[in-house]
Parts: C-alpha cells; structure tokens; sequence
C-alpha cells in the first residue's frame, strides 16, 4: 500500500510538473505575442510619424509654389531688401487720404510760452506774423508725409 500511495504521488508530480511546463510553455508564447504586438504598434506609431512628416512637407512645397507663383514678374532691386515689378500694372494708383492732423502740410505749429516777451515775427511757412516761440515739428500722425 505505500508503494501505491508512493506511486501515485509520483504521477500526482509527474502530471503537476507537465502541467507547470505547459504554463510555462503560454506564457513564454504569451510574452512573444506581446512583444510581437509592440513592435507592431510601434512601426505603426512610426508610419504614422512619417505620414505626418510628409504631409507637412508636402504643405510646405504648395505654400513654396504658391509663394513663387505669386512673386513671378518681381526682380530683386540693386539693395537686395524689397522685389520691384519687372512690367507696368494696370491696377489704379493707390488713394491719398489726406491727413486731418496737418491739414496735408505734413508738419504742425506750437509755441512755447514766452510770457509775454518777445515780439511777434514774420513766419515764412505760416505767411503770417507769428508771436515770438513760435515753432514748426514733423506731424506725427502722418509722420511728415501730408498723408496716409
């Protein structure tokens, strides 16, 4: 009876080792699986950081062609700085509003307190005699011009 309960412990331990191999066995295919599965979600992420990258740059040539398409007719001007059109356009010349600060002179008069010394003194932009102090500066609206 001991040799039995002996022998059947053995098979009891033979079946609990084959059972603990073929655990062993999932869990190795398992852990391929996963890492299978990474790898492939990570060549995905990949793709699609290089789909992204290509349709940046394929927006990046369009904004190129628009942008040539758009200056052809311009040759740079001998300081290198600003394009100036090659031909005449037909467009109609731009409309000067006049400024209303300097009434289109493109400077403003003021004077500077004299209290009441000084006498008054002929003013050739003004054509008429002016009190002593009396000056003339760059309007500042229109930044001398007369206009905007």
């Amino acid at each position: 009876m001991i040799s039995e309960l002996g022998a059947e412990r053995r098979q009891e331990a033979e079946a609990a080792r084959r059972q603990l191999e073929q655990l062993r066995s999932e869990q190795q295919q398992l852990q391929q699986q996963q890492a299978a599965t990474t790898a492939q979600q990570q060549r995905q992420q990949q793709q699609q950081r290089q789909l992204q990258i290509q349709q940046g740059l394929m927006q990046m040539q369009q904004s190129l062609m628009q942008f040539n398409q758009s200056t052809q007719g311009y040759q740079r001007n001998n300081s290198n700085t600003y394009p100036t059109p090659t031909s005449t356009t037909t467009s109609q010349p731009a409309t000067r509003t006049t400024c209303t600060n300097c009434n289109g002179k493109g400077y403003t008069d003021g004077t500077v307190p004299t209290f009441g010394l000084g006498n008054p003194e002929w003013c050739d932009k003004c054509k008429k005699d002016m009190p002593a102090g009396h000056y003339h500066k760059s309007c500042t609206v229109c930044n001398g011009k007369g206009y905007w």
